[in-house]
């Protein structure tokens, strides 16, 4: 993976956090119903794929493979 696209998913996965803590403590953070019954809370959400998104663009950004001819 290419280090630009890695550290943009790393940003990314950042302001999802942050997204998801403003969320969180918001007053409209009630669970939603979605059409499968089960009960979905956007700032849980929103946290959890930030927290994906910081691990796998940290990840990627620190243990790339080397790039080019030869490697």
């Amino acid at each position: 993976m290419n280090k630009a696209v890695s550290l943009v998913i790393l940003l990314l996965g950042i302001a999802l956090l942050v997204a998801g803590n403003h969320s969180q403590e918001s007053l409209s953070a009630a669970p939603k119903i979605s059409l499968g019954g089960a009960s979905i809370d956007r700032g849980l959400s929103l946290t959890v794929l930030g927290v994906v998104g910081t691990i796998v663009g940290g990840l990627c950004t620190m243990f790339r493979r080397p790039e080019g001819p030869g490697h």
